[in-house]
């Protein structure tokens, strides 16, 4: 809707958008994921200046347009793994409450008395403690691949996994090392208390995902955004206890394929966003939030030099069969759009929105549909 911004901007953003590597490297086709921008001291050029002539061969850089640079706020990356995450709860003891119990497994365990179950269920729906199950989910991001459903008599189905993917990480070469110096660990298991879903739609599971965005001042804590828009995510198969093998059925982010049916909260009558709204203020607003709020240094080196910087991350989150919200993760490298034409209309509509308001907020820092969350810290 900035008719004189566009104007301005399109011709350097798109010659900057060709200068990216990963753009040279597609082989100069559109990539679903999106590159966000960033901009450098200076703001947006004006059509008025004209410093192409300057000796100084950044101010003519500078009269071209705002530099691109990857969304890169990395506040959300302390807790996008999904052990970080569960190692939190030992810090903050409010997320006890928020968080499906958990416990985390070394990636090496050799042994059965490296694995352990949760012992508290966190006041989970009573289906859960009758039925003893648990999640156990690796430690990289997989989309639902390695996820099984576990009991505590699978101790040596869990043992034979482990051992069998650490073996895998110990034969590729310098994996373990890469992890060591990127993470600075390597991640462990985690199990989790199984949390049975609230049914929809003809008794199919689903998680809602919610958008948090993070606003990096330093030396001021960061401030958070949360979208007004909840997708919901709902399984392909209709839930069934007797058969925890069906992922289609009891897998809910996608790895289901194609057939995860991708729609907004508004359209599913028997959710209710402000439910989904009071859980991300709660998460957000305590000790929790004041930790992830605190600007890592490299963020500050990077704020230094940028007029805006921020990060994204994306909540998902169980609402139980009590219609109780759970945190199962926080995905702090938001995955790509889903194929066009996948979803609902009103999904699609709201990946074009979203994307549009992202880049609206960074560019002309108006949060429009990002609403502030209350922040005591």
């Amino acid at each position: 809707g900035d008719a004189d911004v566009a104007a301005r901007w399109r011709p350097a953003m798109a010659q900057r958008v060709k200068d990216l590597p990963s753009f040279r490297a597609s082989g100069e086709k559109p990539r679903r994921r999106v590159a966000f921008l960033r901009l450098e001291e200076g703001g947006l050029p004006s059509p008025a200046s004209d410093t192409t002539h300057s000796a100084n061969p950044a101010d003519a850089a500078d009269a071209r347009g705002p530099r691109l640079a990857w969304f890169s706020g990395t506040i959300f990356d302390r807790v996008g793994d999904k052990d970080q995450l569960a190692a939190a709860v030992e810090r903050h003891p409010e997320l006890e409450s928020l968080l499906p119990a958990s416990c985390l497994l070394p990636w090496d365990a050799d042994t059965e008395q490296g694995v352990r179950f949760p012992t508290q269920q966190n006041g989970a729906h009573e289906d859960c403690n009758a039925a003893a199950r648990f999640v156990l989910k690796p430690p990289l991001g997989c989309q639902g691949n390695g996820i099984e459903f576990v009991t505590t008599a699978d101790k040596p189905r869990i043992l034979d996994i482990i051992t069998r993917d650490a073996a895998a990480a110990r034969a590729e070469r310098n994996f373990l090392q890469h992890l060591e110096t990127e993470k600075g660990r390597i991640p462990s298991w985690v199990i989790q208390t199984y949390i049975p879903s609230m049914l929809i739609r003809n008794g199919r599971k689903f998680h809602v995902r919610a958008y948090v965005l993070a606003r990096e001042s330093p030396p001021k804590p960061a401030e958070f955004f949360v979208f007004d828009q909840f997708e919901c995510r709902i399984a392909c198969n209709a839930y069934q206890t007797n058969n925890y093998g069906d992922r289609g059925a009891h897998i809910t982010n996608g790895a289901g394929g194609s057939d995860t049916d991708r729609r907004m909260l508004h359209e599913v009558p028997e959710l209710d966003g402000q439910v989904v709204r009071n859980f991300v203020a709660a998460l957000l607003g305590g000790t929790f939030g004041a930790e992830l709020a605190t600007v890592p240094e490299v963020d500050q080196r990077q704020a230094a030099q940028a007029t805006r910087l921020f990060s994204l991350c994306a909540l998902d989150i169980m609402i139980d069969r009590s219609g109780r919200p759970w945190l199962l993760e926080c995905n702090a490298k938001c995955p790509a759009c889903p194929p066009k034409g996948l979803g609902s209309p009103a999904f699609q509509a709201h990946l074009v929105r979203f994307m549009q308001s992202l880049i609206r907020f960074a560019l002309l820092d108006i949060p429009g549909p990002f609403s502030p969350l209350a922040q005591t810290f």
